[in-house]
């Protein structure tokens, strides 16, 4: 089951290398983006309105957080070495 970190890496930052080149979760794991991009959300305080600020997500509570979610915004930087994907091996 593909995560929505890996989701938003395999739609937005991998590009095949080739015309022949197919998606493999290899190249997430490997990746720099899979170590450094970090996801906060904007949630519903009780009165209905946002929260004053963005809060670091994790995997444990997802499901009670993202229920409660008014936006997402993910961050990550690229190095001079590309799109954050690792070495591809066979």
């Amino acid at each position: 089951m593909m995560g929505f970190l890996e989701w938003v890496y395999r739609k937005f930052v991998w590009r095949p290398d080739g015309e022949y080149d197919t998606y493999r979760i290899y190249y997430f794991e490997r990746s720099k983006f899979s170590k450094q991009a970090i996801i906060l959300g904007t949630f519903y305080n009780v009165h209905g309105a946002s929260d004053t600020g963005l809060m670091l997500l994790s995997g444990l509570g997802w499901v009670e957080m993202i229920e409660n979610v008014v936006k997402l915004k993910v961050f990550y930087e690229e190095d001079n070495e590309g799109q954050g994907q690792p070495d591809k091996q066979g």
